[in-house]
């Protein structure tokens, strides 16, 4: 019912016939109430109109936008991603023609450079010189009890190219078995030089696994990286990927639950908030084992990355063939004869491409070690200097 009608009946239930003054006010109020409603009316037309337009013209500047982009902007920026490409394969191979002696190919005249890059100084090379050592003793240690490893990742990569540590590196990795981890961490126990330490990395959702010596004065490391026999079925990576991801999940809602946040991002085991985080990897690790997801080594076809150190894109590669691992060879890595994969060539191609061109990161590598925090006398003492 209209304003008009309301004010009409109003007036006729509760004013005399004979108040013409009274009717005179209430038909002022209703021109002016009637003369509102054409305004407000108008009004809500013209806001229709406007946000007619206003759609109409976002529509069409998206339009527009997309079209510059997709269009003719994107195709651009792949045209001139294809020319730097191309421009950089021709430097390139321009490059190691300049470089390369007379009776020498271009595979040894890049050997020939990455051996002769300069070593680092200061506290990065104390640092080397540190891991070098340490390495030395882990050999020396698993080759005596029997314990299988293998180079990988940069120290894979540092052996084949460098014959030791990449100048720019301050760390060390290698692969083991579960099972030859689980014997590792056995010997160490028993032995008081040294220590295996946990951190729970909640950046990736990893359990880093490190061997080091027990003096908390030096900081070198050997990251340790877990690997599964399994027989390489479809069922058995799908299973994987499904616990990563049911695996993430569960820390995820631990983290939440705990607050963990800023420094509680890496929690080491001996840290009483990681208990829950730590129950969660070893349950995972048990399930991996009573859904009969892992095998005998006689019986394996792949190696398979642990669940505790799959981080990255759900497709990626995490599994090696035990035919391009096994037999394992040696390779030397600043003077020590160190296990490497069979097919390590093979390998570090999968991972890094051409792995004898010149690398990205010689000024970008990330720093495993805050080198500000290092005991420099510490380190001077134990390991000395280059002479």
């Amino acid at each position: 019912m209209g304003a008009r009608n309301v004010l009409e009946r109003v007036r006729m239930r509760i004013l005399p016939p004979s108040a013409r003054g009274v009717y005179v006010t209430f038909d002022e109020v209703k021109d002016a109430l009637s003369s509102l409603e054409a305004k407000v009316e108008s009004l809500a037309e013209d806001n229709r109109r406007l946000f007619a337009r206003i759609e109409q013209a976002d529509r069409g500047i998206n339009g527009n936008i997309d079209y510059k982009f997709e269009g003719r902007l994107f195709p651009r920026l792949h045209n001139m991603s294809q020319e730097l490409a191309t421009h950089d394969a021709h430097d390139k191979i321009l490059l190691w023609e300049i470089v390369r002696q007379e009776g020498e190919s271009v595979r040894e005249a890049k050997m020939r450079v990455h051996r002769s890059l300069p070593r680092a100084t200061g506290v990065l090379r104390l640092l080397q010189r540190g891991n070098a050592a340490l390495l030395r003793d882990f050999v020396a240690l698993c080759d005596a009890h029997g314990v299988e490893y293998f180079l990988s990742y940069g120290s894979l990569l540092g052996a084949a190219r460098q014959g030791g540590i990449i100048p720019w590196d301050d760390d060390l990795d290698v692969n083991m078995a579960f099972e030859d981890f689980d014997r590792l961490r056995g010997i160490v126990e028993s032995d008081e030089r040294y220590a295996l330490s946990v951190v729970y990395d909640q950046y990736v959702y990893c359990k880093q696994i490190r061997f080091k010596y027990a003096d908390a004065a030096i900081p070198c490391f050997v990251d340790v990286f877990i690997h599964d026999y399994t027989d390489g079925s479809d069922r058995v990576s799908a299973a994987y990927a499904a616990l990563r991801k049911e695996l993430v999940e569960s820390v995820r809602r631990e983290e939440e639950k705990n607050a963990l946040g800023g420094e509680g991002k890496y929690l080491s085991a001996g840290d009483e908030r990681s208990k829950g985080i730590a129950d969660l990897y070893d349950r995972y690790r048990q399930r991996i084992v009573e859904e009969g997801l892992v095998c005998s080594r006689e019986g394996a076809v792949v190696l398979q990355y642990g669940l505790e150190n799959m981080d990255g894109a759900p497709d990626k590669d995490y599994s090696l063939l035990m035919s391009e691992v096994f037999p394992l060879g040696r390779l030397a890595f600043e003077g020590i004869a160190c296990a490497v994969p069979k097919e390590y060539e093979k390998i570090l191609e999968r991972h890094y491409g051409d792995w004898l061109e010149l690398p990205n990161d010689l000024y970008t590598h990330f720093e495993h070690i805050d080198r500000s925090s290092v005991d420099v006398r510490a380190l001077v003492e134990r390991f000395g200097c280059d002479g």
